[in-house]
């Protein structure tokens, strides 16, 4: 069987199936389940770990040169470089207490597609603090005001909070005209579908 492009044996989902009854069993109390399909598929990917699905959100830096502002609303939270039209501030710095030595990571940024130009990422590698990942996808801004994903792939990554202000990494972007708006920055440690739908 396949859920989401994932090969899932019978016998795991009998598995699950089991053990899933057997929880509504344990307590009167409980609500009765509705096995419908989407609860299913649901408990199953509960059930199963997917490779490249575990995400570490990164955690923003801001000073030196990669000031921003966090503007949070009810929906969600966006860092925006600080700055002036024409001269925003070229990076944008983040640090992970996850363990990444010598291996190729996966990092997505989510952020709002606004002026035109590119996006990169510069990180801690085993050769060098500022690393340049050579391997990205949709890492472009169209002036469409939407919501845009880039992925990039970090070779040899080795994080040692080397750059600024003790970061792992920073984003940085090809026009200073361009304010960044990043709503997150997620390290993956498997490529993820988003990134294999692209190689």
């Amino acid at each position: 069987m396949q859920f989401s492009g994932y090969n899932v044996s019978l016998s795991v989902v009998i598995s699950s199936i089991s053990l899933f009854t057997s929880m509504m069993k344990i307590s009167s109390n409980l609500a009765k389940p509705i096995l419908s399909g989407g609860l299913f598929l649901l408990f199953v990917s509960l059930s199963i770990t997917l490779p490249g699905q575990t995400g570490y959100r990164m955690v923003p830096l801001s000073g030196a040169d990669g000031v921003f502002e966090t503007i949070s609303t009810e929906q969600d939270t966006t860092y925006q470089s600080a700055g002036t039209p024409g001269n925003y501030q070229p990076y944008m710095y983040f640090q992970t207490n996850l363990a990444v030595l010598n291996q190729t990571a996966y990092v997505e940024v989510t952020y709002l597609d606004e002026g035109y130009g590119l996006m990169g990422i510069e990180y801690n590698s085993t050769t060098a603090l500022y690393q340049l990942s050579s391997v990205k996808h949709n890492n472009y801004f169209l002036n469409k005001g939407g919501i845009r994903k880039a992925v990039f792939k970090l070779e040899k990554a080795n994080f040692q909070n080397g750059q600024n202000m003790n970061a792992d990494l920073r984003i940085y972007i090809s026009d200073l005209s361009i304010q960044m708006k990043i709503r997150s920055a997620v390290l993956y440690l498997e490529p993820t579908p988003f990134f294999l739908a692209f190689e």
